[in-house]
């Protein structure tokens, strides 16, 4: 039998230092490692040094990123430098690693490291932003005193690639019209730098690795001591119910061939209108009321509901499948309007209660407010009037009866001012129902005067009625008594009928008259 051993050498050119890396647990670093222009042609290869070095990740691919599980690999052939980026470290990450070129079958050192895993205990932490399509955001993260002159930069995980966004020196790798859009500002009297975005985009949306630049030769790094996830939010939708609404989604022009989808709580609609999550029969029930279309041209995924339900409320999720994972890029919530609208009519300086209907869930997990406004933006602008958060505001106070599904809102001393608009509003984990409410306040002149109105108009009324069923019996009573003639000749027999009522039986009625 003929054993055939392989074995991997590793050259080391000159004395190589190492250099320690710190990175912080559940966090990420950024490593680059600097070669001469004379291997740009070699692969390029990330290991973890042990008896051998482990290859964790290599690639023969020039300027473009390749990811294998947590570990990225770029090999910039136009800086000369492999860049190296680990997310979601662990402390079983700790340990030494080695930047390599491959010649004939041999790994050729240019770079070791030793990667130490802490736990922060100064600035880090993760985030959440939520930002507005076309509109402006910022966010911020500290640093530590002994990096105060180092560079801060901002990274961005996207579609399998680190793309360095900002750095507080220097310009971004790629000066286009999105990363024009981003600027930094450093505060070193608080410690704190400040990223600013403007126009936000779609593309805008993703999660951001906040970090200090560490410089060395021939390694030096970036760890990453604030992540910051971005969400971007179109604005509100609004579909009434039993109405048809379109839930939009608009992408960039290179997700054209991905996989779209669009989810609700863990239900997720794709071009096969088929929902990722488990079937039942209520949501076999729930799709014949979804159509899905994808607008290539466009740029838009698109969700049709027909005979909106209040059920439909609630905050819709636009992703793109990237292969490994569903990648939701933007956010867009759908408030509902029931169909039926409320008239409420009250006297000026008396009170006037409104009731307004619920999903009579428990008042942990929903909240109620009435607010005053045409529209239903009124209710986003200082327009709430009265809450459960806060049940008493001057003349506006509410009560819940979740069990009845009913809560009421009662309105004390009314002016005529408060005549107008109001709509009923629900929420229970970021869905939204509302009710319209027209109220119509009366000055106490025009209520009495609207009653006499009211009571002589009545009184017309009943004495025409009167009067005419008078006329009619006087007419049948004259009908009655009408005298009737009959004419016969000398010595015949003549008939005489005579009409009498029931009261005259036992008189004589008729008598011959000569």
């Amino acid at each position: 039998m003929k054993i055939l051993l392989v074995f991997t050498f590793f050259l080391v050119s000159g004395l190589v230092d190492c250099v320690d890396i710190v990175g912080y647990s559940g966090r990420s670093v950024s490593i680059n490692c600097s070669y001469s222009t004379s291997l740009k042609a070699q692969a390029k290869v990330v290991c973890r040094r042990a008896t051998i070095c482990e290859t964790k990740i290599r690639t023969n691919i020039i300027n473009q990123w390749l990811r294998k599980d947590r570990f990225y690999l770029y090999d910039d052939t136009e800086a000369s430098v492999i860049r190296v980026f680990i997310g979601n470290l662990s402390l079983r990450d700790a340990g030494p690693y080695r930047c390599a070129v491959l010649q004939e079958s041999v790994y050729m050192s240019i770079g070791d490291w030793e990667l130490k895993v802490e736990e922060d205990s100064c600035c880090g932490g993760s985030m959440t932003v939520t930002a507005q399509l076309g509109q402006s955001v910022s966010f911020s993260f500290g640093y530590s005193e002994m990096t105060t002159f180092n560079p801060q930069r901002v990274f961005k995980i996207h579609n399998h690639s680190i793309e360095r966004m900002i750095s507080t020196t220097g310009t971004p790798a790629r000066l286009d019209e999105r990363t024009r859009r981003f600027s930094v500002s450093d505060h070193s009297e608080t410690k704190v730098v400040r990223v600013n975005i403007t126009n936000v985009t779609v593309d805008d949306a993703g999660l951001y690795f906040c970090g200090v630049q560490i410089s060395g030769s021939p390694v030096s790094y970036t760890s990453a001591i604030k992540d910051v996830h971005l969400i971007v939010t179109g604005s509100k939708m609004t579909g009434y119910e039993g109405d048809t609404v379109e839930v939009r989604c608009p992408y960039s022009s290179k997700y054209k061939p991905n996989s779209k989808h669009i989810c609700k709580e863990g239900e997720c609609f794709t071009e096969r209108i088929n929902l990722r999550s488990q079937t039942t029969q209520r949501t076999q029930r729930k799709t014949e009321r979804f159509s899905v279309h994808d607008d290539i041209t466009a740029g838009v995924f698109s969700v049709n509901i027909s005979r909106v339900k209040a059920e439909d409320a609630g905050r819709y999720w636009c992703g793109v499948d990237t292969g490994d994972i569903l990648m939701n890029y933007l956010s867009t919530q759908l408030q509902v309007v029931r169909k039926e609208v409320l008239r409420v009519f009250g006297r000026e300086t008396l009170s006037v209660s409104v009731e307004c209907s619920s999903r009579g869930e428990s008042t942990e997990s929903a909240g109620k407010f009435l607010c005053m406004g045409q529209q239903l933006a009124s209710c986003d602008k200082g327009g709430v009037k009265v809450s459960s958060e806060k049940n008493r505001t001057g003349r506006f106070s509410l009560s819940d009866d979740a069990p009845a599904g009913v809560f009421t809102v009662a309105i004390t001393d009314l002016r005529e001012e408060d005549s107008g608009t109001y709509w009923c509003g629900e929420e229970s984990f970021g869905s939204f129902i509302y009710t319209e409410v027209h109220l119509q306040v009366m000055k106490g002149s025009s209520v009495i005067c609207i009653t006499l109105c009211v009571c002589l108009a009545l009184l017309l009324i009943g004495g025409l009625i009167l009067i005419l069923y008078k006329l009619r019996c006087n007419k049948t009573e004259q009908d009655a008594l009408r005298t009737k003639t009959t004419s016969a000749f000398l010595g015949e027999t003549a008939a005489v009928n005579c009409t009498y009522s029931e009261d005259f039986k036992t008189f004589k009625l008729c008598e011959l008259i000569d």
